[in-house]
């Protein structure tokens, strides 16, 4: 049994971005800052605005984030006179950013959902000391999405920032974490969305095959892909290349086939119409040259039995032939005639008889 309420979760997670118009991220975090800056290390707080209702891969996300209160270095200032005075000053300031971002949303990965970020934005500092100035900076960022609930979920995220890339290039590198919330548009088709039984990302209401195992891989309709058309589905396919008409067990692999050949009352000569099926046998044959066959005869009820036995040794013998004259090796295939004695269909017809003169080939890997 798959774990219906985690997959829920991050189904939800995943198409959060889709059905709600906007997210909204309250976030916290810490800033490392280059040494060059002369202000400590600091603790932010903030929030990230994202709103996907455009028709874009690219998300617009607007952030605030806010330092009220960052140490400098302190300063040291010396006054002269008889006896020299040394004063240390310790001046703090408050930092605002605001930026401008496009940010990327990858498919489910391991329970979670990965993004990516980059923009530009614009840093406000208070107080200026030690040469820092407003400017604009560059950032990049990465993180991912975990899901909590339809709506809700854990964000994290690292972020790069880059400002005065021309001249100082100072530059800041902020961990991030906050949590996500969605809303406004298609709620309640999130809600749809995330009723997938099965959990093979197809919804119930669009699923034409709601029991499909797990893990198989499944077309738009929900039903598990089978390549080869032999009614085993590929994640359970150790021959996925079976040709169409073939007998297969239950791994797919070829077991029995027909080769609906067609064959006159009382002959063994292999027609013109049934010549290219020989052929497409023998080539199947030539690609899996570890396969070794038996050829089997078979013949209507009319006329002597021993006779018509040997008429089918004669058939299978027909096939043989022409798949040696083809390629493959004498010592891969061996022949046998069962006559009158396993017919397929009701000798009291043309029809009939002419289906019980045919040809099996049982393959052996």
């Amino acid at each position: 049994m798959r774990h219906t309420g985690l997959m829920m979760s991050i189904v939800a997670a995943a198409t959060m971005a889709m059905a709600a118009d906007y997210e909204i991220t309250p976030l916290g975090g810490y800033v490392v800052k280059e040494g060059n800056l002369n202000l400590d290390n600091e603790r932010l707080f903030g929030a990230e605005l994202q709103y996907n209702g455009v028709d874009s891969a690219i998300k617009p996300e607007l952030s605030v984030l806010y330092t009220p209160d960052v140490d400098y270095d302190p300063l040291t200032t010396t006054t002269g006179g008889l006896i020299p005075t040394t004063t240390t000053v310790v001046n703090s300031t408050s930092i605002t950013r605001f930026a401008l971002n496009g940010v990327y949303e990858y498919p489910v990965w391991a329970q979670v959902v990965p993004f990516a970020k980059a923009g530009l934005g614009y840093e406000s500092i208070e107080n200026r000391f030690f040469d820092n100035e407003n400017g604009i900076f560059l950032d990049v960022g990465a993180g991912i999405k975990v899901p909590l609930t339809e709506a809700i979920a854990l964000k994290a995220e690292a972020l790069y920032m880059l400002k005065d890339p021309f001249d100082h290039a100072d530059s800041n590198f902020a961990a991030l974490v906050g949590i996500s919330f969605g809303f406004g548009g298609g709620s309640a088709s999130t809600t749809e969305c995330v009723t997938d039984s099965d959990e093979d990302g197809i919804c119930n209401d669009k699923d034409a095959c709601p029991e499909t195992p797990m893990e198989a891989q499944v077309d738009e309709k929900g039903c598990p892909l089978d390549g080869d058309k032999d009614g085993v589905i590929d994640m359970n396919d150790a021959c996925p290349n079976t040709p169409a008409g073939y007998q297969v067990d239950e791994t797919g692999c070829e077991e029995m086939m027909e080769l609906e050949l067609t064959y006159e009352f009382d002959s063994a000569v292999i027609d013109a119409s049934s010549a290219p099926k020989v052929h497409a046998f023998g080539r199947f044959l030539m690609e899996h040259p570890t396969y070794t066959i038996h050829v089997v005869g078979h013949a209507d009820e009319r006329g002597d039995e021993l006779y018509n036995l040997r008429l089918s040794e004669a058939r299978a013998a027909s096939v043989r032939n022409m798949l040696i004259e083809q390629g493959v090796a004498a010592s891969r295939i061996t022949t046998e005639g069962r006559g009158e004695l396993e017919p397929k269909a009701d000798n009291s017809t043309d029809e009939g008889r002419q289906a019980n003169r045919r040809i099996e080939v049982r393959i052996n890997r």
